[in-house]
């Protein structure tokens, strides 16, 4: 099963939300799992349009309480409420902009398990990290501390996002996409075990289009796409959606 997920970040009104979902539903053809992450204003105008079809709600973040003097944050609680299915959590712009660092990625992570919403990883080196060759231990390093304490690995996503490729025109190759997650792959064999990672999805993201996405896709390795810019554009994201493979 291979996953498209929408990264809206701070973009889209609840009208421009409502028209987007509208003109992409008797469009996508696809099989695949389609996970929508929009702001939060926007989740629940557009969940009801979500109902039975292959498209499911993701949050773009989440606090690790369930309630509190947390102002500003979101609950798993709140998030479950409004039929939220995933959470994308430690995305490169909440590390690099707010600052988030492996711990509190790790206790939004395990609050995300604990209350049965799917987390969705995100890990990435910069193109410093990657030119210094510290690339393998930056990864390695962001992914065991995040899994750190949990215990239902088969039920989290992986999204490798290199902070070079976002937003810069200049992606991966889908060769090197796919040795990155081979590699991260291994990482979670050594900490769990290799039936368990073998279950565990890992996506690329990084200035995916629908030129790209086929090449992406193709690979073994590869268990589908974090796409950011690109799905604020219907027809954008609808071929990326249904593109071969």
């Amino acid at each position: 099963m291979k996953y498209i997920v929408a990264n809206w970040k701070m973009h889209k009104t609840q009208k421009q939300s409502l028209a987007f979902v509208k003109q992409i539903l008797p469009r996508i053809k696809t099989k695949r799992t389609i996970v929508l992450c929009p702001p939060y204003t926007d989740i629940c105008p557009i969940a009801p349009l979500l109902k039975k079809t292959n498209i499911r709600l993701g949050a773009q973040d989440v606090f690790y309480e369930t309630r509190g003097a947390f102002t500003g944050e979101i609950s798993p609680l709140m998030l479950k409420e409004l039929n939220v299915k995933y959470v994308l959590i430690g995305h490169s712009e909440r590390r690099s902009i707010l600052h988030e660092n492996n711990r509190l990625i790790n206790q939004k992570l395990r609050a995300c398990l604990k209350h049965s919403l799917t987390p969705i990883l995100c890990i990435g080196e910069t193109g410093l990290q990657r030119r210094l060759g510290q690339a393998s231990h930056v990864l390695r390093n962001q992914l065991l501390t995040a899994l750190k304490g949990t215990h239902k690995l088969k039920n989290i996503i992986i999204a490798y996002e290199p902070l070079w490729a976002i937003g810069s025109h200049t992606p991966d190759t889908p060769e090197n996409a796919e040795k990155t997650n081979e590699f991260i792959r291994s990482v979670l064999a050594k900490s769990s075990s290799a039936a368990t990672a073998k279950k565990i999805p890992i996506l690329y993201g990084g200035s995916v289009t629908p030129r790209n996405a086929p090449s992406f896709l193709k690979k073994a390795a590869i268990d589908g796409l974090l796409v950011g810019h690109e799905s604020l554009l219907p027809g954008h994201f609808v071929k990326i959606a249904n593109c071969a493979p």
